[in-house]
């Protein structure tokens, strides 16, 4: 017996394992089973509580979704708890809840007044407090004759818009960010056609594009893309057999190629048509370095100096036009005209008569001369009026406001670099 438990002493402790895991598994089944149907109220021997609260009828047609999300919908106020018959707790009680138009915060739809009702309700937010008008049926603002105000409780998307204007103009009253696009491509948004009084839907019922452009810079402005590098022929004297290398850019070209040119050829420039006029002689200390050609555009009397392998800057000041509606820089010379607009829009031409840096005079097609500000990062309009603002406070001229003048930025390369021990 003795060699038959040692030769299997471990399968018989296994076994015994087995046994003792088999039979704690069916008692914690019965347990389990047996507290399933018991309730902990007859444990403790405790009886079940009246009901306290109000029983609700979920299949009433107040309680359909399709009631709840009506435009029909007009909330009346919950009666309170110690009004009725049986105390119940808040916890289960739903309300329904609306925006104030003014703090915008959700509130009880009862503090609203009744449909027809001439009575005035108040926000209960401690910070508002402002009145509140009855609420009205979809029905009713289509009959009505209602007089929308911005901020008012006819603007329901609150975009600072009434309801009235988007509808009269064929803007979706429901989408806040209607207000900011462009529908008739004029360059103008639908607020700034609100605030300004145009048309957002006719192309051509904007503000003259004149009226929202500033003078941004004045200066010489270097011509890109352009430069002279040096002689093509050595021990020529005579200026008509010298030839010069051009390094320019035509227009196709992907990048700048370097050409020999003649006095009184013309160089196809991307963006001018350059004749070499005149050439000065090299400096005798440094033969063929020194050279330096006189260049003239086409349709301009003024001479442009090229020195060897230096920038080449336009000797007309140039003034630097922005145009807040479309949103880009306008180049235009003393003497020269640009335009504003297109065939859609109408097209506005003017002539620069003169220019500083704070200031240009334009003239327009019918001799009006016009003068354009220094630019300031400001927008068209001012921001959209809060829901608080006096709605019959009319609104502000925006043209002709003076703006600021932006700092000019270094143009790169211009800087000189540190020294080493500056930059210990």
């Amino acid at each position: 017996m003795m060699a038959f438990f040692q030769s299997h002493y471990e399968k018989i402790i296994l076994a015994c394992l087995l046994v003792i895991f088999a039979v704690l598994l069916v008692w914690q089944v019965n347990f389990l089973q047996a507290v399933q149907s018991q309730r902990v109220d007859a444990i403790i021997n405790k009886e079940d509580p009246a009901s306290d609260q109000v029983p609700f009828d979920f299949t009433q047609e107040k309680f359909k979704d399709s009631f709840i999300f009506s435009d029909f919908v007009q909330w009346h106020p919950e009666p309170k708890v110690n009004a009725l018959p049986h105390p119940r707790t808040d916890l289960f009680s739903s309300f329904h809840l609306s925006v104030c138009p003014f703090c915008f915060n959700l509130i009880p739809t009862s503090y609203f007044p009744e449909i027809g009702s001439t009575a005035v309700g108040h926000c209960p937010i401690a910070d508002c407090g402002k009145e509140l008008k009855p609420r009205l049926k979809e029905s009713d603002r289509r009959d009505q004759d209602i007089d929308f105000s911005v901020g008012g409780n006819n603007d329901r998307n609150s975009n600072g818009v009434p309801d009235s204007w988007e509808k009269e103009n064929n803007i979706y009253a429901d989408d806040s960010t209607s207000i900011d696009e462009d529908p008739d491509g004029d360059h103008y948004t639908t607020y700034e056609e609100y605030v300004l009084k145009t048309d957002p839907q006719d192309p051509k019922s904007h503000p003259a594009y004149i009226t929202y452009t500033t003078v941004k810079r004045l200066g010489r402005t270097r011509i890109a893309d352009f430069s002279f590098k040096g002689l093509a022929s050595s021990g020529v004297t005579d200026k008509d057999k010298m030839e010069f290398n051009i390094e320019y850019k035509e227009p196709g070209w992907k990048s700048s190629r370097t050409r020999p040119k003649k006095l009184g050829e013309e160089i196809k420039h991307k963006s001018w048509t350059f004749k070499v006029v005149d050439v000065i002689p090299d400096d005798e200390a440094n033969p063929g370095r020194g050279t330096a050609i006189i260049v003239q555009r086409n349709g301009f009397d003024e001479k442009i100096r090229c020195d060897y392998n230096k920038p080449v800057y336009d000797p007309v000041e140039t003034a630097e036009l922005w145009n807040e509606p479309y949103k880009k820089n306008i180049p235009c010379q003393v003497g020269k005209s640009f335009r504003l607009g297109d065939a859609k829009t109408g097209v506005e031409e003017y002539t620069v008569e003169s220019a500083t840096p704070n200031s240009a005079v334009v003239v327009n097609a019918k001799g009006e001369k016009i003068e354009l500000k220094k630019y300031t990062k400001q927008p068209i309009v001012e921001k959209r009026r809060s829901s608080d603002e006096n709605p019959d406070e009319p609104v502000p001229d925006y043209s002709g406001r003076d703006r600021g003048l932006q700092p000019l930025k270094v143009p790169s390369g211009s800087r000189k670099k540190p020294s080493r021990r500056s930059r210990r």
